[in-house]
């Protein structure tokens, strides 16, 4: 979610019926009853530190994204908490990771300010080297990325209501899916497409703009087919999903942690009282004996300061932090199918 907003303004979740029942029906899955544990904290960072993106391997590395007073890097933190800075973007840009089938770290690189700087995909080789892939347009604003089986990468658009789709060796992306259900609504004050995931052969996209959850269909031949909407009142800015198909969201400047069950009921899972003090992105650990750990960042509630004062829980800046909870259901795998 863009750490630079002139504003958080309350979003209007309202939509007609007849949007919400062209839902698809979905199969009736199990629901996580309750959280297993409380979160644990892993690593703190300082306060002022915005926790962008998080991913995990299979070996127990942790790798996030982190704009803070130095700039931008993207880190790794062993399971001993090492940390290890991998690449630097450059100044004003950041963006957010994910690991494809082979291994390779692929992330987003763009600025929310300056329409100059570079934005597109980038390829982030071992030896540190940021490496852009795709060139995206000025006006763009790549957010949240993420991969399938067969090497595709499929990318937000936080700014031109579009999904991105870059298919493996290409030195273009193609303009996959847009439409109404991921544009971005005026004077909302909330970016457009932020966090995605591929499952279960559809993209699912979170659109902070409307308060929803969008899922996309991956037709036979690759092309994208008719956007639905999966869930409202769902502000969320990342998500991650379990092999249930519940899907766990994070709220970034309201301090929660959502629940979305496949069926698109919404229930609050974590406050700031459980920590959740600017929730930014979610994974499942991938490592045997992590698969139902859902890791978290948090920004340490760093932009509360333009939320309305009404809506403010507290105005004090926390240390950013990654924090794991185990909610008891297998995450679903990234690549997803």
């Amino acid at each position: 979610m863009n750490p630079r907003w002139s504003s958080f303004l309350p979003v209007s979740l309202a939509l007609t019926a007849a949007v919400v029942s062209a839902c698809d029906p979905e199969p009736t899955r199990s629901e996580p009853a309750e959280v297993a544990s409380a979160p644990t904290v892993l690593e703190r960072f300082e306060p002022g530190s915005f926790l962008e993106s998080v991913e995990r391997d299979g070996d127990g590395n942790t790798y996030v994204t982190v704009l803070g007073p130095q700039g931008g890097d993207i880190i790794q933190i062993t399971p001993d908490g090492e940390r290890r800075s991998l690449a630097q973007y450059p100044a004003g840009a950041i963006g957010t990771v994910v690991l494809d089938a082979e291994g390779r770290l692929f992330g987003t690189m763009g600025s929310f300010e300056d329409p100059e700087a570079p934005r597109g995909i980038v390829r982030v080789d071992p030896d540190g080297t940021l490496v852009t892939e795709v060139e995206l347009p000025v006006g763009s604003a790549p957010n949240g990325i993420t991969a399938d089986t067969r090497g595709n990468l499929y990318v937000a658009d936080s700014f031109l209501g579009v999904v991105w789709r870059r298919v493996p060796g290409a030195d273009e992306a193609q303009r996959w899916a847009e439409g109404d259900l991921l544009a971005v609504l005026p004077d909302m004050g909330f970016p457009g497409p932020n966090g995605i995931k591929v499952f279960e052969g559809e993209v699912y996209v979170s659109n902070p703009s409307q308060g929803t959850i969008v899922r996309i269909p991956i037709q036979g031949d690759g092309s994208a087919g008719e956007p639905v909407v999966h869930a409202v009142d769902a502000p969320a800015d990342d998500f991650a999903l379990d092999i249930e198909g519940n899907l766990y969201a994070t709220t970034h400047p309201f301090n929660t942690l959502l629940v979305v069950s496949p069926q698109g009921d919404v229930r609050t899972l974590l406050t700031s009282e459980d920590g959740m003090w600017g929730p930014t992105a979610a994974i499942f650990g991938e490592r045997s004996g992590e698969q139902t750990r859902l890791y978290i960042v948090t920004d340490g509630n760093m932009f509360a300061q333009l939320l309305p004062p009404e809506l403010r829980e507290s105005d004090e800046i926390f240390e950013a932090e990654v924090l794991s909870i185990d909610v008891g259901i297998q995450g679903a795998p990234v690549p997803g199918t």
